[in-house]
């Protein structure tokens, strides 16, 4: 497992982190009102730095996953190309040693933006219900109109996820400046083909496919396209499969199982009859179908795991399909440890989202609306995150067993 992505991840966590935080922290200690930070007196009025928690609604749930979808393909875009456009652009170009990408600093404006998404697109849209923009500043400026005097008032909110794609940008726009600046110390010629093929995006992907094919798939995640997949699908399947899974043992446990239980064990009988009086109907049904849905997470994560072969088959081949749990638990940790931070995180995050916004499906629930009903946003989350994450260690021992059946029966 490359520590490098390890590194990205949790900065992108702790960058998160500070913007859900702050959010957090402006509603619970100053709420409605204004703590004013800076003021400073002008000629014609003056200036005003304060905080003051605003929210600005967002579109509807459609639209803001819509909206969605669209961020996170433009990035995935630049973190392709910062990734892969240089190997592809300078290849056979003499002196492209001397051309500036500047990793470290590509690096740090893709964490920057990525946070700055997240906290966007999925927290801002499915927790908060829109933009809590708590940075203020207003400018009070005195102006005369036919003899009226007036004060126009300009404001301007921000958030911290609004400062990361700021600064994200500007580094980006910087970054591109010093590749083209040292791309014109290049001669002539080679300034054009570098040119064309950065001009050549068919060419850019055809060359990344190639040198994909030609690496070994099976040594833990990276960001191929195949893994992407394997990453998507774990995170959509572990969501959709435990609802359906939880839809299913709901209906075979309240209608089969718990009315013949009820018949034959009195005190079960007089017990439920007891809950019946004192509850309302609808409502121990429901709880009792998102509990069932919150615990088929971890053979949802067993079936999300088991359809995501390339992730250890090297290491299946390599033992003989003989591994112990604790052999293959450590080897995952070593070589897939971000793609199990990722999965818990999309599923986490993204489940406990859908719940918050309060998206109905019918005859499902989702993973974690009993958990969203009952803990609150900061609790749920850290609840949702720890279910989540026992759930993958479950789902990925029962799937290396899975592998291992497989490929000991196999031809």
């Amino acid at each position: 497992m490359n520590r490098k992505y390890i590194f990205r991840v949790l900065t992108v966590v702790l960058l998160v982190s500070a913007d859900q935080l702050s959010k957090l922290a402006a509603t619970l200690l100053i709420g409605d009102s204004t703590r004013e930070l800076v003021q400073l007196r002008l000629s014609d009025g003056w200036f005003v730095f304060h905080v003051h928690p605003d929210l600005n609604v967002r579109d509807s749930v459609l639209i803001s996953v819509l909206l969605a979808i669209v961020m996170f393909a433009l990035l995935a875009s630049v973190i392709f190309c910062a990734r892969r456009a240089r190997a592809y652009a300078l290849e056979g170009i003499s002196g492209a040693d001397g051309v500036k990408s500047c990793p470290r600093f590509t690096n740090a404006a893709i964490c920057l933006l990525f946070a700055g998404v997240v906290s966007s697109m999925l927290f801002d849209a499915f927790l908060w219900g829109g933009s809590l923009d708590f940075i203020c500043f207003e400018r009070y400026k005195y102006l005369t109109e036919g003899g009226v005097q007036y004060t126009d008032v300009y404001r301007f909110d921000i958030d911290l996820k609004d400062i990361y794609l700021i600064v994200g940008g500007i580094m980006l726009l910087v970054r591109c400046a010093l590749w083209d600046i040292s791309v014109l110390k290049l001669p002539k010629e080679e300034r054009k083909l570098v040119s064309k093929r950065l001009r050549d995006p068919v060419g850019l992907i055809r060359s990344a496919r190639s040198e994909s094919r030609s690496e070994e798939p099976e040594n833990g995640f990276s960001f191929s396209v195949g893994s992407v997949i394997d990453l998507i699908s774990t995170i959509v399947s572990g969501i959709l499969a435990s609802a359906v899974f939880g839809a299913a043992a709901y209906f075979i446990f309240t209608f089969v199982l718990l009315p013949v239980a009820a018949e034959y064990i009195a005190p079960l009988g007089s017990f439920l009859n007891d809950i019946g009086r004192k509850y309302d109907a609808e409502t121990v049904y429901r709880t009792i179908q998102e509990a069932i849905t919150l615990l088929a997470i971890f053979p949802a994560h067993y079936g999300a795991n088991a359809s995501a072969k390339r992730l250890e088959k090297a290491f299946i081949r390599n033992t003989e399909g003989r591994l112990l749990p604790g052999e293959g638990l450590a080897y995952r940790l070593r070589h897939n440890l971000l793609f199990d931070i990722l999965t818990v995180a999309g599923v986490a995050l993204i489940g406990f989202g859908l719940s918050a916004a309060q998206v109905k499906i019918p005859y499902l629930c989702l993973p974690f609306d009993l958990i969203c009903r009952n803990f609150g946003v900061a609790r749920g989350i850290a609840a949702a995150l720890i279910i989540t994450a026992a759930a993958q260690v479950f789902g990925a021992l029962k799937a290396q067993r899975y592998w291992s059946a497989a490929y000991l029966f196999s031809d």
